[in-house]
């Protein structure tokens, strides 16, 4: 049957998809769907079975359908057995040849570009997910194969510098062991000092020239800029923070 999505005052709002979908969830602002038939839209074609995204936003904005985003198509081999949202990604179950898989996706927020990265699991066995939920970037993954009893897994995610990594390394810590790298963030600015809208110009200024001049050759600018993580201070941009601010609204913390 067909899905709406709740408006404001309560009103119901149709969905402009296929009757025939199944949702999937609601993931990092988006309304997600598997296809159970083939689906032609917009001068395009989606293939069976494939797991696609719309903005809810946007959709709310004009009440027309918005961009398809394609997260996953299976090929004839492959089929989605189970998605699930986490804090940490989004988690695609899947059986390729009778071997079982997971995928972690995620999404650029402005572009709508979605990325995945397999899970560190032996390559021929059974595998699924046992719980997960929104709130947490905790994730339980069960394992088994004909050689290996039923194995029940934890996987954390979370953020961390290449400075902090370059650290560890130097400490003897195994970080590719232990850490696999999923994905990169954009570059971006960081140690960034605001001020209020009110605040001084004249202040503001000097304040910004106190920390431009800073050398690291100084003894005492050095002691700054070592607790600081950086070898100088640059003046500051106000662009580039539109992923930051998109986040912070899915959030709601903005």
């Amino acid at each position: 049957g067909a899905y709406h999505l709740i408006g404001g005052g309560g009103k119901l709002r149709r969905l402009p998809l296929p009757e025939s979908v199944d949702l999937a969830g609601f993931y990092a602002g988006r309304i997600l769907f598997t296809l159970r038939e083939a689906w032609e839209v917009a001068g395009r074609t989606f293939s069976q079975g494939a797991l696609l995204a719309i903005d809810a936003a946007a959709f709310r904005a004009t009440g027309e359908l918005p961009r398809v985003e394609t997260i996953y198509t299976p090929d004839d081999r492959t089929s989605i057995e189970g998605v699930t949202v986490s804090r940490s990604g989004l988690y695609v179950s899947l059986l390729q040849n009778v071997k079982g898989s997971i995928l972690r996706f995620g999404v650029e927020a402005k572009s709508g570009e979605w990325r995945a990265e397999p899970l560190p699991l032996p390559p021929s066995g059974t595998v699924s997910l046992s719980a997960a939920n929104p709130h947490s970037g905790t994730v339980f993954v069960n394992y088994e194969d004909p050689i290996t009893p039923d194995r029940l897994s934890e996987y954390d995610a979370g953020a961390i510098s290449a400075s902090t990594l370059l650290r560890l390394e130097l400490d003897g810590v195994d970080v590719h062991e232990r850490i696999q790298k999923f994905w990169d963030s954009p570059a971006y600015s960081h140690c960034c000092f605001t001020g209020q809208s009110d605040m001084d110009e004249e202040v503001s200024q000097m304040f910004t020239d106190a920390l431009v001049k800073m050398e690291y050759s100084d003894p005492l600018g050095k002691e700054i800029l070592d607790g600081e993580g950086c070898k100088a201070f640059v003046p500051g941009i106000t662009t580039g923070w539109e992923i930051l601010e998109v986040a912070a609204e899915q959030e709601g913390l903005i």
